[in-house]
């Protein structure tokens, strides 16, 4: 939070490197579950009041979810689990969480030696703002597929253009 100011303002709030540490054990050791991102954007103009209790409380997160996992050294198989199969069995989703006849072919292909460089004009949010800016992430997402139908190749995706 000092680092980085109100762009990191959110609930419940950023926590101290040790309970970290201690989260990302727990994650390790299969005490956690799921996990999924939250995506809570607004526009910047939101995120700099001179009274920090008026900031809004949100950030965009949803698009560097497993790039950051790989970066911080997860298995990918374990990633699966946390961001898919399990989480389609807590809510009971039947037709999602694996690959297998039957299932919904929603697929993320990743490159686990690629590298993501987060700027402002890779960000597919409407507000160009993000934690992530600045950072090179481990990993690199190549390709989605929803329902059986390609939603998104990187070979295809261009950064927008400053001010577009």
């Amino acid at each position: 939070m000092h680092r980085l100011g109100a762009i990191v303002k959110c609930a419940p709030p950023l926590r101290p490197e040790a309970e970290r540490v201690a989260l990302l054990g727990k994650v390790r050791t299969g005490e956690v579950a799921t996990i999924g991102s939250d995506h809570s954007p607004s526009p910047m103009s939101m995120k700099t009041d001179a009274d920090f209790f008026k900031v809004w409380g949100g950030i965009s997160g949803c698009q560097h979810l497993l790039a950051l996992l790989l970066d911080l050294g997860l298995d990918p198989a374990l990633i699966s689990r946390l961001t898919a199969s399990q989480v389609a069995d807590r809510f009971a989703i039947s037709s999602k969480g694996g690959i297998k006849p039957g299932l919904d072919a929603d697929l993320v292909l990743i490159d686990a030696r690629g590298v993501t460089e987060v700027t402002a004009d890779t960000l597919h949010y409407r507000h160009h703002h993000s934690p992530c800016v600045g950072r090179t992430l481990r990993g690199r997402v190549e390709r989605t597929v929803c329902a059986d139908k390609r939603s998104f190749t990187m070979a295809n995706w261009r950064p927008r253009r400053a001010g577009a």
